[in-house]
């Protein structure tokens, strides 16, 4: 018998941070509790007068109208708190450019070959207080094509690991309103939940927490802006803008806790749910044997102090704003990790950031940055820039664009907003021994590609504080810190920030001396490879249990593969081509093509096309991007086919296209990372080449043969 689902207390709220799908004829009834209409009433002429706000309450008028009377509308009534003059009026029906979302969702090219169906959002507030569990939240419904969802909004920037967590940030604490800061949020993490009409529930969807901003242009209309992984592991990005309103709530409406734990339940969920009752913190320390009086009593106290504390905080962060902070952000910061990183249960490890500020001929604060160790085996460069130097929908601002919008403006200073600045965004360089992954799974890459943030704060006590994420390998790692003390000034011998950069920047391995293309090609080939072309051709072994597990083809069996070339100029409509056979074990056997990526590319759509794409084009090499430019490809798309030993394919496994990196090691051995998809499933996968070879005599079948022979119907 499953356990009794608790009660959970009214949640604790808070300002939060980090990263949408459409509408068919099928979407009557997943709205219906949302768009009913109002009672007809006698139309009433606002022309040439100010809307009345009690008229509005009652009846429908024309789009305009209500646009005129919507703040005053929403703002009246029996709510908890009535909207203030300078939020931004994000309720009401959004139209959403989801083209990109798609992306990841291969049956919809074939369901709707002229473009995604269209995506309708409705926004809300939960804003009854007769609803004292649920208080105040911002919400939303959705529509895309044949899936109806529901998503849930929580402000600022941090991110949230825990759904329970998640859930008590969306209770909304007072003057908490979508709006333009400082006063306002306009950055709001997200969650979604969605049903099909045909296939039920999405499971697993609400395990990804991405991240949306509302902003208002010159002509008063409101967009959002955002990301939403859908249908895969990468987040993608999408915009929306608000097109009009809907009626005022009534009370039999459906509420947010009815969409998202009745209506949109997964049979997954309780599991989790309870997984997150049990970790430290996730919950209040109250008695599981309380009543629900009780427990509302306890809960309406507990949401009272909280307000005083917020007003008691925001009357001190008024006075502060007057004033400089008595410390700044340079001085030695003692670190405490959140998770399982910087050697955390090796009390002997160094865990600090000494942060220094780079100066102007007039003394004042030119950028801000840091050297940092976490843990023994983790150590580089931090950069600071404010928050307010680019928006966070430019996730792709290269390392340079990132160092030029470090420096500060004149009147910049580190302090409380609004005067001063306590938001950085951060990049860094340095060297990560990621030893949680296996030893085969480890590898050196840049590590100034992912932008994250870092906040500070003054307690009452005038002690500093910091809190922060940084990307560690391929694995998010929260982090706070303290300040200690002040550190010593650099000397004149000690390098400069800049020398520091270049010294941590990632240097691809220079190639050895007279690097050979040794595997043989035939006699009368299409195209010779150049000097600078790796040789990729010959035998690999892959270390990758989980695709091994996936394919079924039994526990620790031998996975291998061959990289062939076909360069023959007969036949001619093969023409170049690289492409694999692969074994595992004496289970499964397949074969592999592959197509260069150039930079910022998407998955070709469907198998034709990539088929077309193989085929490459002249001065095109697997080599070093620094060495060949253009012409050389490290990065490539990657679809196969297999068959078991009774003969039998494997469904659709060629309708996913993948990556991966051809690399070097600094001895020159080449080896490969990328990700393999498994019935829908994506798994890392690693090889090393063995052997070189791969020629092709003549009498073997060509790879169009072999790519048909393993084809699943």
């Amino acid at each position: 018998m499953p356990p009794k689902k608790r009660a959970i207390a009214n949640p604790t709220a808070g300002q939060a941070a980090l990263q949408v799908i459409p509408s068919n004829s099928t979407g009557k009834r997943a709205f219906e509790g949302a768009q009913d209409a109002a009672p007809k009433a006698k139309r009433i002429s606002t022309k040439g007068s100010t809307p009345d706000t009690s008229v509005a309450q009652s009846q429908v008028v024309s789009l305009e109208s209500s646009r005129a009377s919507t703040t005053l509308s929403k703002s009246s009534g029996n709510v908890i708190e009535k909207q203030p003059e300078w939020a931004f009026d994000v309720t009401g029906k959004w139209t959403i450019d989801a083209s990109k979302l798609s992306h990841d969702l291969i049956f919809f090219d074939r369901k709707y070959p002229d473009g995604p169906p269209p995506f309708t959002l409705e926004i809300k507030y939960a804003n009854n207080p007769r609803n004292k569990k649920i208080g105040r939240q911002l919400w939303g419904t959705f529509r895309w094509g044949t899936w109806t969802g529901c998503m849930r909004f929580a402000p600022g920037h941090k991110y949230i690991a825990s759904h329970l967590q998640f859930y008590q940030e969306c209770v909304l604490k007072k003057g908490v309103w979508a709006g333009p800061e400082p006063r306002g949020f306009s950055t709001w993490n997200f969650r979604w939940k969605a049903k099909c009409d045909t296939e039920g529930i999405e499971e697993g969807t609400d395990e990804w927490q991405t991240q949306l901003r509302f902003s208002k242009k010159a002509d008063g209309t409101l967009t959002l802006d955002g990301k939403m992984i859908v249908g895969g592991y990468k987040a993608r990005k999408f915009s929306g803008i608000k097109t009009g309103e809907i009626p005022p709530p009534k009370g039999n409406d459906k509420t947010v806790e009815a969409w998202w734990n009745k209506d949109l339940k997964d049979p997954y969920e309780e599991s989790r749910l309870e997984a997150c009752r049990r970790c430290k913190g996730n919950m209040d320390d109250s008695d599981e044997s309380e009543t629900d009086e009780e427990e509302d009593d306890a809960s309406m106290k507990r949401m009272e102090a909280r307000h005083a504390e917020i007003m008691a905080r925001e009357a001190k962060e008024k006075l502060e704003a007057e004033k400089p902070w008595p410390t700044s952000m340079t001085g030695q910061w003692e670190i405490t990790p959140a998770q399982d990183f910087m050697d955390r249960d090796d009390a002997t490890a160094p865990r600090y950031m000494k942060m220094y500020e780079e100066t102007r001929e007039d003394g004042s604060p030119s950028q801000y940055w840091a050297e940092f160790q976490f843990g023994h085996d983790w150590n580089g460069v931090m950069r600071f820039c404010p928050v307010e130097s680019f928006s966070p929908d430019k996730d792709g601002i290269t390392a340079e664009e990132f160092v030029g919008a470090c420096a500060l403006k004149d009147d910049a200073q580190a302090g409380p907003s609004p005067n001063g600045i306590n938001h950085w965004w951060i990049k860094w360089r340095g060297t990560l021994i990621d030893k949680w992954l296996p030893e085969s799974m480890r590898g050196d890459e840049p590590r100034d590609v992912m932008t994250t943030d870092i906040s500070f704060k003054c307690g009452e006590d005038g002690k500093m504080s910091l809190s922060g994420v940084i990307l560690a390998g391929c694995s998010i790692c929260c982090f706070k810190g303290t300040r200690v003390g002040d550190v010593k000034p650099r000397g004149p011998e000690e390098p400069m920030l800049d020398a520091l950069w270049e010294e941590k920047r990632f240097k691809e391995p220079p190639p050895p001396a007279n690097y050979p293309w040794k595997s043989p090609l035939p006699s009368e080939c299409v195209e010779k490879p150049p000097v600078w072309a790796w040789d990729v051709l010959g035998k690999w072994n892959i270390d990758a249990p989980d695709v091994i597990d996936g394919l079924k083809a039994g526990k620790n069996a031998r996975f291998t593969m061959t990289i062939y070339l076909s360069n023959k100029k007969k036949p001619a409509a093969i023409g170049r081509q690289l492409w694999a056979t692969f074994k595992i074990g004496s289970k499964v056997s397949g074969c592999m093509r592959f197509i260069p990526l150039p930079e910022n590319s998407h998955p070709l759509g469907d198998v034709p096309a990539f088929e077309k794409a193989c085929k490459l084009k002249k001065g095109v090499w697997p080599g070093d991007v620094a060495s060949a430019k253009r012409l050389s490809f490290q990065k490539w798309g990657l679809r196969w086919r297999a068959k078991n030993a009774a003969g039998i394919g494997y469904s659709m496994s060629d309708e996913y296209e993948t990556q991966f990196s051809f690399k070097r090691d600094g001895d020159g051995k080449l080896n490969i990372s990328g990700v393999w998809t498994v019935q829908w499933q994506p798994h890392l996968w690693k090889a090393v080449k063995v052997e070189d070879g791969g020629e092709l005599d003549g009498t073997e079948t060509t790879v169009n043969a072999v790519w048909k022979s393993f084809a699943s119907r």
